[in-house]
Formats: structure tokens, sequence, C-alpha cells
């Protein structure tokens, strides 16, 4: 397994772990991604999503699926507008986007 190399502002520090873990996640997500909203039902987080603009001058909408085990195991994420390319490297057979390897996933990680 390989080593993902992570921002720290990206990372749950000390510091992060002595306050509700959503109330943190939303300081990340919002200093990254600041057209990011976050869905639930009720009190329980299931989505964080927006448009991702990137550096070429592209725009898309992602969605993080947050599931039940989350911080343990992995989100999801998506391009629910756009049909992914059956030949595409970069993701599952769920048709998400494969942006690491779920043994590489850390509950330290953020969603941002």
């Amino acid at each position: 397994m390989s080593n993902i190399q992570v921002s720290r502002d990206l990372l749950f520090l000390d510091s992060d772990l002595n306050r509700p873990r959503w109330t943190v996640e939303r300081e990340k997500v919002q200093a990254k991604f600041s057209g990011f909203n976050f869905f639930g039902i009720e009190d329980k987080i299931t989505s964080v999503a927006g448009t991702l603009f990137t550096s070429y001058g592209n725009s898309y909408y992602i969605k993080v699926s947050i599931g039940e085990t989350y911080p343990y195991d992995m989100p999801s994420v998506s391009l629910p507008n756009i049909t992914i390319d059956e030949n595409c490297p970069h993701k599952f057979k769920s048709q998400n986007i494969c942006l690491m390897k779920a043994e590489q996933w850390s509950s330290s990680y953020s969603i941002a």
C-alpha cells in the first residue's frame, strides 16, 4: 500500500478532535470548496455536493456520498451529471470516481 500525501489542513488533528466532527468538516469543506453544500436527513449528513472548478477552466458537479460507517470507511465520489466512459481507468464498477483505494483511506481524513 502506498502512502498518500495529504495537506495538514485536510486532516483531523489533535485540536480538531475536541470538537464535533461535522462542525470541523463544514469548516474544512467551506475553506477549500466554498460553493459546496451539505445535505442530509434530520441531523444526519448524507452527502456534500457542489461545483468544482479546475485550473484548466472546466467545471464539474461533484457529489460526495457519506455512508453509515463514515469516517471509518471512505466516502464515495461521483459526477452525477456525467456518464463516465466505460474505459476510464479511474472509476469503480459502481461508476464512482476512484480517488484512492479503500485500504488507503484513514479516519483522520476530511471529506474535503
